[in-house]
């Protein structure tokens, strides 16, 4: 699994937390947002992902 590529999860239903919290601890899924989104909520969590992404990638090229 590349650990660069970020997961947002997007859902308008309930879902099985103790899988989900499986998921995150995994990340398989780093971010999460509940419908219906606001586009401040959308923009502030594809800023965080952007940023963990490029702490991540800059830890990658370090020697």
């Amino acid at each position: 699994m590349n650990r660069l590529v970020r997961t947002v999860l997007m859902t308008a239903f309930d879902f099985d937390d103790e899988l989900f919290q499986q998921y995150i601890e995994t990340q398989i899924i780093n971010g999460f947002l509940q419908k219906p989104i606001m586009l401040k909520d959308l923009v502030k969590e594809v800023d965080n992902q952007l940023h963990i992404y490029q702490l991540e990638e800059h830890k990658t090229k370090l020697p």
